[in-house]
């Protein structure tokens, strides 16, 4: 008689048996994680409490509204205590106050949040900062007649102020007085000594944007300003601006950098006066001047010019004091002088092209002695070179197709030589000699 598999008096195999053991572990290995992950039965003692977060959890900052942030006769909103402030909306500053919001205690930081401060063409102001460390962001600043953010005192007041992604449209005030000091007027962005300011944008002003000495710009860019693009204080360094259509006096600049300023990568475009004016002991690397009523690039004493462009200019293209470098650059198409230097200057490696011919004006245009002018290429203009006074070395440059190639004063070192043209070359010889082997010739083409 055959016993089945299931009957009781069937012995079980040990495969059996096996099978049967390893379900069981498995089931009291589910039992006992399933009582871990439920921790304790019974809850500690005392009330039960929320697990939610607090809004000032949430949002760690402080709205900006009448409760919060109460006004006076001459603001209609007043920060008074550190903190970071929001703006939950956009604002009108009514023409019963002078500013929108005034910045009263250090180490604020204040978020418009992509709001609108609206002067609604009243005789107010945007925002004033009277204290230092002061950070103010994301928003736009429109139709004020004074200032849309301004320190108490330009240029040295309320120092470290950063300024970042503001737009600040439509400032009707005068600016600057002819002949006046930046701290008199209005414009986009009035900061003081040692401010950041990038990333911002400031149309249709008096002014752009002015900052106190030791200041940092860049990112920014300011157009159909009525005076100076960006009124610079010393030592202040000013990176990848644009300005475009400033429309100030002739006498006006478009960048005007204080004593021992950089500007990197800045442009001047289409400007009524020059596109870059400085003191003594600035440095301009990599720039463009473009379009502009008066020079491209015009500055004093001690400045070195590299690696920079002017172009189409209505004045000279880059016209430099005494002690002064050009290195590197290019002008072309100016109304008068691609480059004009007065005395101990080296002017080095430059390109000049087509310059002079709506009045009159030189590749190159030395006025004073002293200077050094080495490996030039000068070409399609009135003159070459011009050199006007004595003791200067003209050397290594090269002068084409101008109307006059060299028209140079006795009493300098220079030796020019005709260059000679030779046939075609195809392969590994061929070509004329320019003419002397004299290290220091200067060559006409």
């Amino acid at each position: 008689m055959q016993t089945s598999p299931n009957s009781p008096n069937c012995p079980r195999t040990p495969r059996t048996q096996t099978v049967r053991l390893s379900l069981i572990a498995l089931a009291l290995g589910s039992v006992i994680a399933a009582l871990a992950l439920a921790g304790p039965l019974n809850p500690p003692a005392g009330p039960v409490t929320s697990t939610y977060k607090t809004l000032t959890e949430v949002e760690p900052r402080i709205a900006i509204n009448a409760t919060n942030t109460p006004g006076d006769a001459d603001s209609l909103f007043r920060i008074t205590q550190r903190g970071s402030y929001y703006l939950t909306g956009n604002i009108t500053v009514p023409a019963s106050v002078f500013w929108g919001i005034s910045i009263e205690a250090p180490g604020v930081t204040l978020d418009l949040n992509g709001f609108t401060i609206d002067g609604n063409a009243h005789e107010v102001g945007g925002i004033v900062v009277s204290q230092s460390g002061v950070t103010i962001r994301n928003g736009t600043i429109t139709r004020t007649t004074a200032s849309g953010i301004s320190t108490n005192l330009f240029p040295i007041g309320s120092a470290g102020l950063t300024i970042e992604n503001i737009r600040v449209l439509t400032v009707f005030g005068s600016g600057i007085p002819s002949g006046g000091s930046a701290g008199v007027g209005t414009a986009g962005i009035f900061a003081g000594r040692g401010a950041i300011i990038r990333n911002c944008y400031v149309s249709d002003a008096a002014l752009g944007i002015a900052a106190g000495y030791n200041s940092n710009i860049s990112g920014c860019t300011v157009e159909f300003a009525r005076q100076h693009a960006f009124h610079l204080q010393g030592g202040a360094t000013i990176t990848d601006c644009v300005a475009v259509g400033t429309g100030g006096l002739t006498t006006e600049s478009t960048y005007f950098l204080g004593a021992g300023s950089t500007a990197v990568n800045c442009i001047a475009r289409s400007n009524s006066g020059a596109g870059f004016a400085t003191e003594d002991e600035c440095s301009l690397q990599g720039c463009s001047a473009t379009n502009n009523s008066g020079h491209g690039i015009s500055t004093r004493e001690a400045r070195t010019v590299s690696n920079c462009t002017a172009v189409k200019n209505l004045g000279s293209g880059i016209s430099v004091g005494s002690g002064c470098t050009v290195a590197d650059s290019i002008a072309r198409r100016n109304s008068l002088d691609g480059i004009v230097c007065a005395t101990a200057c080296l002017i080095l490696g430059n390109t000049s092209s087509n310059n002079g011919f709506d009045a009159s004006g030189a590749g190159i245009h030395a006025t004073g002695p002293d200077n050094r002018i080495e490996s030039n290429n000068c070409t399609y203009s009135t003159r070459g070179i011009d050199v006007d006074a004595v003791r200067n070395m003209i050397m290594k440059n090269t002068c084409s197709l101008n109307t006059t190639n060299w028209d140079i004063v006795a009493g300098n070192v220079c030796l020019v030589v005709q260059g000679s043209t030779g046939g075609a070359i195809l392969g590994n010889t061929g070509g004329v000699a320019p003419g002397s082997s004299h290290p220091s010739a200067n060559f006409t083409y």
